[in-house]
């Protein structure tokens, strides 16, 4: 672990009790859950983009309302549920973080390595890519509607 500047190297004052290490693998863990999630949930929306598009680009095939309502509760469900869950691992990685910096103090409390309470860039791509699913699944509804406006 690298120096935070206090003086300390990263073998002195480490608690003996094995908890240091606990933590360290506690930490890598919640963060390698939440990226797992993100990579999951928008590896499955990207699918779902692309299925679309390629499905109905060739105008051969069109979605019934029936597949675009399916369609839809299957994006909302997956955005619904992914952020929360994303949300819980990025908190317990707060708190993991807080509790390794109070037993071995090399984790800056403020400044440039200062972490963010929230994951707000995970959750706006999962909601952005939950809207450009949902734009491509109901886009040949609006695309003669916003064409027609246009000219």
């Amino acid at each position: 672990m690298p120096n935070a500047g206090n003086g300390q190297s990263s073998n002195e004052n480490k608690p003996s009790d094995g908890l240091y290490e606990f933590l360290e693998h506690e930490l890598a863990f919640q963060r390698a859950r939440k990226q797992e999630i993100f990579s999951w949930v928008s590896s499955l929306l990207v699918a779902i983009i692309g299925g679309v598009v390629t499905l109905t680009a060739a105008k051969q095939v069109t979605l019934t309302d029936a597949h675009r309502w399916i369609l839809t509760a299957a994006i909302l469900i997956l955005c619904a549920f992914s952020c929360p869950w994303m949300g819980l691992h990025w908190a317990e990685y707060c708190r993991v973080r807080d509790r390794l910096s109070f037993y071995y103090n090399q984790i800056p409390v403020s400044g440039k390595d200062d972490y963010w309470r929230y994951d707000y860039t995970s959750t706006a791509a999962i909601i952005a890519l939950t809207l450009v699913a949902l734009f491509s699944v109901w886009s040949s509804v609006w695309w003669p509607i916003i064409s027609c406006k246009a000219t």
